[in-house]
């Protein structure tokens, strides 16, 4: 069986939140200007690992799939609040990103699902 076919933007949003939930991750929206992407975050030691499902614009349904690796030098979690709630804190990470695919919708679940275990968001 293929599971149930995503085949908008808004489809692969309430996906990523019913896995977020299931996996305990933290699913944030829009992280940056004029974005209208989701994110799936979670933390390793003092790495804050992202991963980001931007679509590219709703004509060619395609959305780049990308892991990020912020990785602070001590108390991450602490360090990272502080840049959000602090308006002049630095942001103190050293940042990896790495593209890990561009999905083409509409696609089925057991393919995103896919994707989220080689971003190591879910099976870790």
């Amino acid at each position: 069986m293929l599971g149930a076919v995503i085949s908008t933007a808004s489809e692969l949003g309430a996906f990523l939140l019913r896995e977020s939930a299931q996996a305990g991750l933290r699913l944030t929206h829009d992280t940056h200007y004029d974005a209208r992407n989701c994110e799936l975050q979670w933390w390793a030691g003092n790495t804050l690992i992202r991963l980001d499902f931007q679509p590219q614009d709703e004509a060619s349904l395609k959305v780049r799939v990308t892991r990020y690796r912020d990785t602070f030098p001590m108390l991450g979690r602490l360090l990272n609040l502080a840049h959000r709630v602090l308006p002049v804190f630095p942001y103190v990470a050293r940042r990896k990103s790495e593209p890990l695919t561009i999905a083409h919708l509409p696609i089925h679940e057991p393919e995103l699902l896919a994707i989220l275990l080689k971003g190591g968001a879910v099976g870790s």
